[in-house]
């Protein structure tokens, strides 16, 4: 019998390396083969530039992060794109394949919640369309009512901090803030697409939804959250990488301006995302 040697270890590991690497460029290759699943150009506010990037000189390679939003039911200082959704409601969640025990408002019946497994599901981004335009008309709203209440109050402190920051969150729901909202979430792709057939505006890509219990109109009701996109970044290759650079070296984030920068990013055939180009404003 062959006696197992140090070499054949280093061997083993090497090898493993090599199938890996190799089971992951044919991945790449036929998520990229033929027509892609959708295209679409993205700017700054969808895609934001690595915090640390220019910071650490080391490290060559960039992703962008993928900025998405959900709508909301009202106006909030500060806005949690990981809250659940009411549309996520018990019907949707069995659709999406939970099996869901009854809601209840007891100690037991929480901890059930608790213990049901996320599950990877089909989720549609929906670029700049319908659910942007209501976000952005519900903050217009808003602020000219904050506005309103200051200017008819021009003492009160508190009613002139509001209005600054209405002006503010306007401003920035106006030139800064995604477009690019979770409208819907399915199984399979075929029927999503053809309910959203738009490939340059609707974006289906997977991500991991948790059940969980909620208050919603004085009784417990279940409800979905997204904990996370499966791929929530795009690589950026390195003539892009060059373009993008001197960006870093600014102030980080959209300004009043606008996005800085715009990419075109395709999704293959297993919905996973790469740069096809980008572009820096003059």
């Amino acid at each position: 019998m062959m006696r197992w040697k140090p070499w054949h270890t280093l061997l083993a590991g090497v090898g493993i390396i090599l199938a890996t690497n190799a089971v992951a460029l044919l991945g790449a290759a036929w998520n990229r083969s033929g027509e892609p699943e959708s295209r679409i150009v993205l700017s700054e506010r969808e895609l934001t530039l690595p915090y640390d990037w220019g910071l650490q000189h080391e490290n060559s390679g960039v992703a962008l992060r993928l900025h998405w939003r959900a709508a909301r039911e009202k106006v909030e200082p500060y806005e949690f794109p990981y809250r659940p959704l009411p549309w996520l409601n018990a019907s949707k969640l069995r659709e999406l394949g939970f099996d869901l025990p009854a809601p209840q408002d007891t100690a037991i019946g929480h901890r059930r919640y608790e213990k049901l497994q996320a599950r990877e599901v089909l989720l549609v981004m929906e670029l700049d369309g319908p659910a942007y335009q209501a976000s952005l008309a519900q903050v217009r709203a808003w602020a000219e009512q904050q506005l309103d209440l200051a200017a008819r109050n021009p003492g009160n402190a508190d009613l002139q901090k509001r209005a600054t920051r209405a002006r503010e969150q306007l401003q920035e729901e106006e030139q800064s803030a995604s477009r690019l909202f979770l409208v819907d979430a399915g199984r399979e792709v075929g029927t999503l697409r053809a309910r959203y057939p738009d490939r340059s505006r609707y974006v289906i890509l997977r991500g991991r939804i948790k059940p969980q219990l909620n208050y919603v109109d004085h009784e417990i009701q279940a409800q979905g959250v997204v904990q996370s996109l499966s791929i929530g970044q795009v690589q950026v290759p390195e003539p892009y990488r060059d373009l993008l650079a001197p960006l870093t070296s600014r102030r980080r984030g959209v300004g009043s301006h606008g996005p800085r920068y715009s990419v075109t990013v395709a999704f293959g055939r297993r919905l996973e995302p790469w740069v096809v180009d980008a572009s820096v404003r003059p």
